[in-house]
């Protein structure tokens, strides 16, 4: 029951056919986050990796799925055009 609820979790993004990275149990995509590394650094690598693929990715901290923008042009759009929706 647990490995299905975990394979359930991990596999938000793939069912989707949303580009992701690859997840670890437990802390998702952030494991050293704030005691090895900082959340830019994180987000730098997350981003290098994702934006050749589409215009968003996935990855998961800790277990919740997070979407992240690679299109700049798609960042505008949510954060100025669309942002009261």
């Amino acid at each position: 029951m647990a490995y299905y609820l975990y394979k359930k979790t991990f596999d938000y993004w793939t069912s989707r056919g949303v580009p992701n990275i690859t997840p670890e149990f437990w802390h998702g995509n952030t494991r050293g986050l704030g005691i090895k590394s900082h959340t830019y650094t994180l987000m730098k690598k997350v981003y290098n990796e994702l934006k050749d693929q589409g215009p968003i990715g996935g990855i998961h901290v800790s277990f919740r799925p997070t979407a992240i923008i690679t299109d700049l042009d798609l960042v505008k759009s949510v954060l100025v055009k669309d942002f009261k929706y």
